[in-house]
C-alpha cells in the first residue's frame, strides 16, 4: 500500500524487503530511519544487527518504537505489534547489535497519561472478540486539532525539556567500529 502510494506520486526509487533481509549492500547507507517496524519482527536483534550491516563505520541509526510492555493492548495485537520496550530494553538491543546509543528518549509525553489510563481501565472492560485498534477512524475534527496542537507543543519543547516517559521511545545510535560477538 505504501509503496503505492510512492509510486503514484512519481517516487521511484522505493522497494520493500524484510527488515532482517535488507537488499542493500554493506555500508550503503549514513543513516537509516527504522520508525515503528522493530516491534513487528521475531527476531528483533537479528533485524538491529541487518541495519548495522548496511550502515558505514560510524554511521547513525535512529529508531522508534512502541514504549513500555504495561501499555500492550488490543490495539498492539490488532497492529500486529509483538512487544513493547523499556528505555532498558532499548538500550540492551542496541548495545547487543553493535551500536553505542548517543541519545535515547521519549515522544508523546503529554498525552502519555491519558493513554495509559485508558489502557488501564480496558483491563477490567469486555473486550470484543476481534482485536480493534485505536486508530482504526479518525477522531472527531475538534479532538484531533486537538491532538494536533498537543504534540506540536511537545516537539518544540523538546529542544529544552527531555520528556521522563511517553507512548513512544526512540534512539539514535552511532555503529561501532569492528565485529559484533554473535
Amino acid at each position: 500500500m505504501a509503496i503505492g502510494f510512492c509510486r503514484d506520486r512519481g517516487l521511484t526509487r522505493v522497494i520493500q524487503c524484510p527488515v532482517d533481509a535488507l537488499t542493500f549492500a554493506d555500508g550503503a547507507f549514513h543513516l537509516v530511519t527504522c520508525l515503528d517496524v522493530i516491534e513487528h519482527t521475531e527476531e528483533d536483534i537479528r533485524a538491529m544487527r541487518e541495519l548495522r550491516r548496511v550502515l558505514i563505520p560510524g554511521g547513525r541509526l535512529m529508531v522508534m518504537v512502541p514504549a513500555y510492555p504495561l501499555l500492550m493492548s488490543p490495539h498492539d495485537a490488532a497492529l500486529s505489534h509483538l512487544r513493547r520496550y523499556t528505555p532498558s530494553s532499548l538500550r540492551t538491543l542496541c548495545e547487543e547489535s553493535g551500536f553505542q546509543i548517543e541519545t535515547l528518549g521519549f515522544f508523546f509525553g503529554f498525552i502519555f497519561p491519558v493513554v495509559a489510563l485508558v489502557r488501564v481501565i480496558r483491563r477490567f472492560l469486555p473486550i470484543p472478540r476481534e482485536f480493534r485498534c485505536d486508530t482504526e477512524s479518525l477522531p472527531p475534527g475538534w479532538m484531533n486539532t486537538l491532538l494536533d496542537t498537543i504534540c506540536r507543543l511537545e516537539f518544540r519543547l523538546a529542544r529544552y525539556l527531555k520528556m521522563p516517559f511517553g507512548t513512544t521511545l526512540y534512539a539514535v545510535a552511532i555503529k561501532c567500529l569492528g565485529p559484533v560477538h554473535q
